[in-house]
């Protein structure tokens, strides 16, 4: 069991020990209404389950701008790959947009428009 539980987060980390990410921005002026958190933890139960083999769903924060759905694992691109549809088919408001980062906080980014 312990192998299972510490052996999973040493897959999340890709080429040279550095881990990646999606971050999936969702914008809410004033914060979120109730029908906009509905859709996001409708989705957070999709992106949690397709991302099972190329990495991790790690929750979200929100405040007085909107929130941020948090994806780690190896490779930032196969993360995308993999939520993608879900992301895009959401119903998330004008303005969210996903930021595929290729390393630790500081590394290359790439900005991908949602809605």
């Amino acid at each position: 069991m312990l192998r299972w539980l510490f052996g999973r987060k040493q897959e999340a980390v890709g080429a040279g020990g550095e881990e990646q990410a999606v971050l999936v921005h969702v914008p809410a002026e004033g914060g979120p209404d109730q029908a906009l958190l509905d859709r996001v933890y409708a989705l957070e139960d999709r992106l949690a389950r397709a991302v099972r083999k190329v990495g991790e769903f790690d929750g979200n924060e929100w405040g007085e701008e909107g929130g941020v759905l948090y994806l780690y694992g190896p490779d930032a691109d196969r993360l995308w790959a993999a939520v993608e549809p879900h992301v895009r088919g959401a119903g998330l408001p004008r303005g969210s947009s996903a930021v595929k980062r290729y390393g630790e906080p500081g590394s290359r980014e790439e900005r991908v428009e949602i809605g």
